[in-house]
Order: C-alpha cells, then sequence, then structure tokens
C-alpha cells in the first residue's frame, strides 16, 4: 500500500460521491416536483369540481401532469436548501471528527490509567499499532452495552482518529484476535477511508432530511381534529398524501445512498483485512475474530439506534441482514474468511456471550530481525543506512517489523515512565523533565520555573523522573510524546494552558531553542490545541508544485541549516533536497540565511495543505537533504518524523532501527 496514493484515491472517491449526491438530489427535485403537481392538481380539480357541480354540468376535468419552470425553480431551489441544511447540519455536528460518532454510538472514552484488564489490553494493542506506524497514539471507546464483536475506526486524517470498540469484542476475543481486529482498523486510518466515510454520513443526512419531513408532516397531520366536512375531504387529506409522497421520495434517495455507501464499503473491507494480515504476519489473528463472530448469536449486532447512520465504519455488518445482497455495507463473513483461509468449510463453533475468557497469546518471533538495534543501544552517533526512497516509501505503513521496533521501544521504557504516560498529572511532570537542559546552571533555573507554577506532587514526580529521562534513548522520545497526548488531552482548558505557558518557559531558559525542544512542544501544541480550542478542517490549497516551491525553499534551507556545519555542506544538503522536488527550478539562497523555527511552524502549517501526490514530493525533498550522504542519524530521522507528523505524512520510527 502507498500511503500518499491511497489518500489522494480516497479523495477521487470523495470527489465521485459527490457527483452521485448531485445526480440523486437532481432525481429528488424532479420527483418532489411531480408530486407537488399532482397534489396541486388535485386541489384545484377540487375546486373546479365544486364549481362544475354548483353550475350543475356532469364533465369533470381530468388530472394531467404539466411541466412549468418557474413552479420547477421554486422547487428545486426550496429542495437544494433543504438537503444543504440537512447535510450542513450534520457536518458541524460531526466537526469533531471521530468523538462525535463515537459518542452518537454510545461509547465511553477509556481512560488512560484505567484498571480494567480488557480495557487495558486494546490500549496496549492500540499504542502498539501506533506508535509501529507513526501516528498519533488515537483515544479509545468503548461501547460498554454492546455485547456484540464490532470495531470502527473514525476522523478526519490519521492524527484525528479514534478507535471504537464494543465490550463483545474486548472480552471475547484473545489478544492476537483483538490485534487482528485493531490493524484492520488502521488500515482503515492509514488509507484514508475515515475522511470518505464521515462525508458519506453528512451525504446521507441530507437525503433523510427529505423522509423526516414527510414523517413530521404526516404525525402533524394526525393529530388534528377535522371539524367539517370539507377539512375531512379537502386540505388534511393532501397534507397526509404529500407527507406520504416526501417519505416515498426520501427512501428513494436513501435507497441509493445505501447503494452507494455499499459499493464503497465491501472492497475496502476486503482490503482492510487483507492489510491486517500483512501488518501483524498473523492470518490466524483477523480470521480467528471472524470465525468468533460468526458463531456467536449475537453477532456484529450493534443495538444502538444511530447504527444505521455510522453502518459503514464498522468492521463488521452492525445492521440486521438485509434482504437485498446489493445494500449490505460488508462482504458476507464466509467470503472475508476464505480470502485469508481458503480451505474454512463455512462451519462456526457457538460462541457463548459474556462466557469467553481473555486469553493472551506471547509476541510471535519474527524473521529478520536477528540483527535488529534495539532503541537502548540507539544514541546520537548512530548513523543508519537509508536511502530518501525508503523513506518516503515506509510513510503510512505498518509492517511486522516495525511492529516488534514498537514493543521493543515500550519494553526498553523504565516502569515508573511507562506509568507516567497514563495519568494526568504525571504526564505533565515527564514533558516538563524532556525539556530539561543538560546544564546543572541551565536546569536550577527550569526547577525553579516549574516550582513556581505547577504543584508540589507534580515537583516531586518531575525530580523522581529526571533521572531516568536523560538515560532515555534518543529513539524513544518522538513515541513518548504520542503515548502522552492522550492524558494530556484529559485535562483542563485551565490546567492545558498553564502547561503549556510553563513549557515555553522551560524552552526558554536557556536563550536557545534546540531541536528536541522544537520537535517535542510542536507535536504537542499541534494536536492538543485542536482538543482544547477546537479544529478546523482544513482543505487543499496547493495542487501543483510550482505553487509550492518557495515554501519548500524555506523548509529545505532550515533542514539542511541543522544538519551540517560548513556553509558548503549547507548549500549541497540544500541543492539535494531542491532538486529532488523536481519543480524545474531552484531559488537561489545563501547557506548563511537565517531561517527561524517560528516561521519553519508557518511554513509547515502551509504545506499541510497541499495535495497527498504533492506531499510525496515534499517528504522525498526533506529526505534528500538530510540523507544527502546515504546515512541518517536518530536525531535527523526524528527531525523528518516531525516533518513528516505536521503535514500529515506518518513516518514509522522503525525505519531508523536498522543493523549497521
Amino acid at each position: 500500500m502507498n500511503f500518499f496514493e491511497s489518500q489522494e484515491q480516497a479523495r477521487q472517491k470523495t470527489s465521485l460521491l459527490v457527483f452521485y449526491f448531485i445526480a440523486a438530489v437532481l432525481a429528488i427535485i424532479v420527483a418532489i416536483y411531480l408530486l407537488f403537481d399532482v397534489v396541486f392538481q388535485m386541489t384545484h380539480l377540487e375546486w373546479a369540481a365544486d364549481s362544475i357541480g354548483n353550475m350543475r354540468h356532469t364533465r369533470s376535468p381530468a388530472l394531467h401532469l404539466r411541466w412549468d419552470w418557474e413552479v420547477f425553480g421554486g422547487v428545486a431551489a426550496g429542495t437544494i436548501l433543504l438537503v444543504a441544511f440537512g447535510s450542513l447540519y450534520k457536518v458541524i455536528a460531526l466537526a469533531s471528527g471521530g468523538e462525535a460518532i463515537a459518542k452518537d454510538l454510545g461509547g465511553r472514552q477509556i481512560l488512560p490509567n484505567t484498571d480494567d484488564y480488557h480495557e487495558r489490553t486494546v490500549l496496549n494493542v492500540v499504542e502498539e499499532m501506533a506508535i509501529a506506524s507513526g501516528v498519533t497514539v488515537p483515544p479509545v471507546f468503548v461501547m460498554d452495552h454492546e455485547l456484540g464483536i464490532n470495531a470502527f475506526a473514525a476522523g478526519f486524517s490519521p492524527d484525528k482518529a479514534v478507535i471504537g470498540v464494543t465490550r463483545g469484542c474486548i472480552q471475547q476475543l484473545s489478544r492476537d484476535e483483538l490485534q487482528g481486529v485493531i490493524a484492520h482498523e488502521f488500515s482503515h486510518i492509514l488509507n484514508g477511508d475515515m475522511r470518505l466515510n464521515i462525508r458519506l454520513t453528512g451525504v446521507l443526512h441530507g437525503i433523510l432530511i427529505i423522509w423526516m419531513l414527510g414523517y413530521w408532516m404526516l404525525r402533524g397531520t394526525g393529530r388534528v381534529r377535522y371539524s367539517s366536512n370539507r377539512d375531512r375531504g379537502g386540505g388534511h387529506m393532501y397534507l397526509l398524501i404529500l407527507g406520504i409522497g416526501l417519505m416515498v421520495v426520501g427512501y428513494i434517495g436513501l435507497f441509493f445512498g445505501r447503494l452507494i455507501k455499499a459499493a464503497v464499503s465491501r472492497q475496502r473491507e476486503f482490503l482492510a483485512d487483507a492489510s491486517a494480515v500483512q501488518f501483524t504476519r498473523n492470518p490466524g489473528g483477523i480470521s480467528g475474530a471472524l470465525k468468533k463472530l460468526g458463531g456467536l448469536q449475537l453477532g456484529s449486532r450493534i443495538e444502538n439506534p444511530n447504527a444505521e447512520e455510522a453502518s459503514h465504519f464498522f468492521f463488521a455488518n452492525g445492521l440486521a441482514e438485509g434482504f437485498i445482497a446489493l445494500l449490505r455495507t460488508h462482504p458476507p463473513l464466509i467470503d472475508r474468511i476464505r480470502r485469508i483461509e481458503p480451505g474454512f468449510d463455512g462451519r462456526f463453533a457457538a460462541v457463548e456471550a459474556g462466557g469467553a475468557k481473555f486469553v493472551s497469546s506471547p509476541s510471535p518471533n519474527y524473521a529478520g530481525l536477528s540483527g535488529f538495534n534495539s532503541a537502548a543501544t540507539a544514541t546520537e552517533s548512530t548513523k543508519v543506512e537509508v536511502s530518501p526512497d525508503e523513506l518516503v516509501m515506509s510513510v503510512g505503513t505498518l509492517t511486522p517489523e516495525y511492529l516488534e521496533v514498537a514493543r521493543e521501544i515500550l519494553r526498553t521504557l523504565p516502569a515508573e515512565i511507562r506509568d507516567s504516560v497514563h495519568e494526568p498529572y504525571s504526564v505533565r511532570a515527564l514533558i516538563f523533565c524532556m525539556l530539561f537542559d543538560r546544564s546543572n546552571e541551565v536546569a536550577q533555573k527550569q526547577v525553579s520555573i516549574v516550582t513556581a507554577r505547577a504543584e508540589d506532587h507534580v515537583v516531586r514526580h518531575m525530580l523522581h523522573l529526571l533521572p531516568l529521562v536523560y538515560q532515555l534513548p534518543e529513539m524513544a522520545r518522538l513515541p513518548l510524546v504520542d503515548l502522552s497526548l492522550p492524558a494530556l488531552m484529559s485535562m483542563s482548558r485551565e490546567q492545558y494552558s498553564n502547561f503549556t505557558e510553563t513549557a515555553q518557559q522551560l524552552i526558554k531558559a536557556d536563550e536557545v531553542i534546540t531541536l528536541a525542544e522544537y520537535v517535542i512542544y510542536q507535536v504537542i501544541r499541534r494536536r492538543c490545541d485542536e482538543h482544547y480550542y477546537g479544529s478546523k478542517i482544513v482543505g487543499i490549497k496547493y495542487r501543483k508544485v510550482e505553487q509550492i516551491v518557495s515554501l519548500c525553499s524555506e523548509l529545505i534551507l532550515a533542514l539542511a541549516q541543522r544538519g551540517e556545519i560548513s556553509e558548503d555542506r549547507v548549500l549541497a544538503a540544500y541543492q539535494a533536497g531542491m532538486k529532488s522536488l523536481n519543480a524545474g527550478v531552484i531559488p537561489h539562497v545563501s547557506p548563511a540565511q537565517s531561517v527561524e523555527l517560528r516561521r519553519v511552524v508557518k511554513v509547515l502549517d502551509e504545506l499541510a495543505r497541499a495535495a497527498p501526490m504533492l506531499k510525496e514530493r515534499i517528504m522525498h525533498a526533506c529526505a534528500s537533504c538530510v540523507v544527502v550522504d546515504g546515512r541518517v542519524t536518530v536525531s535527523e530521522g526524528e527531525l523528518i518524523r516531525a516533518v513528516g507528523d505536521s503535514i500529515g505524512c506518518p513516518v514509522p520510527p522503525g525505519i531508523l532501527a536498522r543493523s549497521h
């Protein structure tokens, strides 16, 4: 799977979805016009019949269809406004992304410091997957009242995703099976399916509003008591006809909407199953989960009333089996299993609801890892042979080797640090430690800053952790920040504001902003600010390389200056990066030209709005600059990871874990 191609294909499918949506709306407009014309003529004919009766004529006017462009224009405008309102309302409601979907489905966020065994295990699996793929550790929601086996991933981008699991999923499955399900969901996170699914939800709600309008009209009509013979045979009857007609039109739109949803979802599920096997190199994990699902009486059924709207998000079909195969959002269970295990006989062993005990299986030993350089031994001087192509191809990928690297990083963390990332108070102490200077004079100044601004127990915990943090391998730095994010997001807004202000003062204590400080602080601010102050849905602004040449020039120069000492080497690294961008022109710069980190942040914010295939060229240019000599230090690799994180291109730390 190529991350950039998958993201681009998902965006193209979004464009196709817009086309289908417009076609469906046009069909609805025509249907509503015909409905209104029939009702209008019926009321007119009744009036004419009364007049004719008074004139004692025997013939009544006939009902006939006609086309009035003026009336059609009014109906079209009203329908478009109604559908647009319905879609806009849902899009705004889903602005917070996956969290809104999870809460609509009755999900409860699992706290990072949970002491529930099953919840702790699913968090561990998610953390391993996230670190291995280089994405933000997503919040995990559990649907406590859902005893079927199901899960979902939702969000607008990989760094804004959430994972949802049913209580049945985490109680019924072994660790290997649970890992297979989570790997399936990470495939959706990495290949762009989530954004498409949220867009699909908004579009279908706009069409559904037509049905809802008809339903409200029927309810309103049913509550009115007729007070005259004319009312019984007149206006209320036509409102009843109009309400039924709108519901029929709404059902037609909903039918085609479900058809589109099913067509988009089914093939993506086969791809996600295959990716789960590729990620874990363990076909028995996901196939075992699917078999248990087939043997459980509740299956994958979701009881929440909002399950219909989110049916295309689920790991398996969350609704009752439809009588029309084309409307099923997921392929048949047996077909999915046979694609993984061709010899499957189609029989499912019965699984008792709530009766299975959680079984933890050991992690498999993967081939090819004998030369793995433990994160614990990786130092600043360590250099890894890696090409720009290899770095770029690793973006958004997840492999068994990367998964083992993630486990190794987690294993090297001291227990005190591993526990600290899950507590809102201790995690602040941990981040403060990571911002401390190695100079004793500066460190004393930083202790005074924290003492003046933080609670006593935070200060005590910080002083306890500081020697351990000093000994951490450099490769563990960004993964540790990723692990800390869920706990950092569980603070109050006031606590978070105080935390960021304290962090700023720690960084400025020595009047020099180091690369390590920049990476840590920007990753935290970029992700947590959206949580506390609201997120913006960033659209594509740049589609041609010519539009980003000047921005890339500033970024590449900044990278070259931080990796090289002499002006000649800075210039060589800069030219290598800009040549790799393949823009046809390389802006002239002075190697001594200063590029402030604040400017780099603004440049990265702009480049985050580039189209996926442009981002691939940006990442290749950055990698070519940093890896100009064909080798990269851990520090340089972390810089590439920070750049990728800023523009939505997750780079797995495992790419730096090579034998040397």
